[in-house]
C-alpha cells in the first residue's frame, strides 16, 4: 500500500492528499488511469459508509488521476490525489478519524490505501 497511513489536517484549510499507486506484490507502479476510486473518513471503522465524515470519488468529485504514468518507480509521476476543500471540514469536530482510498469497479474492489487523519483547529480561525 502506498504511502499517507497518517496525515494531519487543520479545520477550516485546504488540503491534497496524494497516493502513488504500486503493485503489493512488486512495488512497481501500475497504470490507474480510469479506475474508479472512493476515499472516505470516519469515526470508526465498523461505521457504515452512510456515516462517513468525509466521502470523496472520482466520480462524484475530489478524487483525479494525475500526472503521467511510466513502469519506471523513479520515472513515474502518477498518483491519485484527494482534494479536501476548507469547506469540507468547517462544520467537524477535531478528532482522529480512520480513513480508506479504495478502488471501487465492479469485480476489481479493492482497498489502495487505509491510515489515519487527524483533524484539528488551525490557529487561525474566522
Amino acid at each position: 500500500m502506498p504511502a499517507v497511513p497518517y496525515v494531519e489536517i487543520k479545520i477550516g484549510t485546504d488540503h491534497r492528499l496524494e497516493y502513488p499507486i504500486a503493485s503489493k506484490a512488486t512495488g512497481l507502479p501500475i497504470d490507474i488511469t480510469g479506475w474508479v476510486l472512493s476515499w472516505m473518513a470516519k469515526r470508526r471503522q465498523s461505521d457504515l459508509d452512510a456515516a462517513a465524515v468525509l466521502t470523496k470519488t472520482t466520480a462524484g468529485g475530489g478524487i483525479t488521476i494525475t500526472g503521467v504514468f511510466n513502469a519506471d518507480p523513479a520515472l513515474n509521476a502518477q498518483v491519485a490525489r484527494v482534494t479536501i476543500a476548507d469547506d469540507d471540514t468547517a462544520a467537524l469536530e477535531p478528532y482522529l478519524y480512520v480513513c480508506e482510498l479504495k478502488r471501487i469497479d465492479p469485480g476489481f474492489e479493492t482497498i489502495l490505501s487505509s491510515g489515519m487523519l487527524n483533524l484539528d483547529y488551525a490557529v487561525h480561525r474566522a
